[in-house]
């Protein structure tokens, strides 16, 4: 299980990736009895193949995003009926990795080197890019987390020079952010 989402106290969704080939292989589950029953939901299927889930947020029992990022295909989808058909949501460029949710109509998607916002519930994203950002070989992004509408953090690596842990900060709702080194590791 590599994702929780419970936007209700009875209902909640589980996402899963499990490389053994079972029926629980890259799906999406639903509850609406507090976990003790769940219900298999459909992923799309693109390009032949289910891909790997990275994150899910549901908004409530009927409204969520998923997020996927794969060598050959990267998506978020959006529904509105529990999960049951999804439609595309973002096409920005850097992948959505994961999702942050603020309250119900404001959700970041964390790329490697954007943060992307969404105040309509998921059916819109505005990214904002990360300047000197190179996933792989300079900073990546790996999470963020928001205290307010205004002001939040998110939180990588820049490989690049030496594995050094890095903290952006944003005032202004992620428009722009600035980079603060953390220099408690070096020693």
């Amino acid at each position: 299980i590599i994702a929780i989402s419970f936007p209700q106290q009875n209902v909640g969704f589980i996402g899963t990736k499990c490389p053994c080939g079972s029926d629980w292989h890259n799906s999406i589950y639903r509850t609406t009895d507090s976990g003790v029953t769940w219900v298999k939901r459909s992923i799309p299927d693109n390009m032949g193949y289910t891909p790997e889930l990275s994150d899910i947020c549901f908004i409530n029992q009927d409204t969520g995003v998923i997020c996927s990022i794969a060598a050959n295909y990267n998506f978020v989808k959006r529904t509105t009926d529990g999960g049951i058909s999804w439609n595309d949501s973002y096409d920005n460029g850097d992948p959505i990795q994961s999702f942050f949710k603020l309250r119900n109509n404001l959700i970041f998607g964390v790329g490697e080197c954007s943060v992307d916002k969404s105040i309509d519930y998921g059916l819109n994203w505005q990214g904002t890019y990360i300047p000197n950002c190179q996933p792989v070989y300079g900073l990546s992004i790996s999470s963020a987390y928001m205290i307010s509408d205004s002001v939040g953090f998110m939180v990588g690596c820049d490989f690049e020079d030496g594995y050094i842990p890095i903290i952006l900060r944003t005032v202004n709702g992620g428009d722009s952010w600035t980079q603060q080194i953390f220099d408690n590791c070096r020693g």
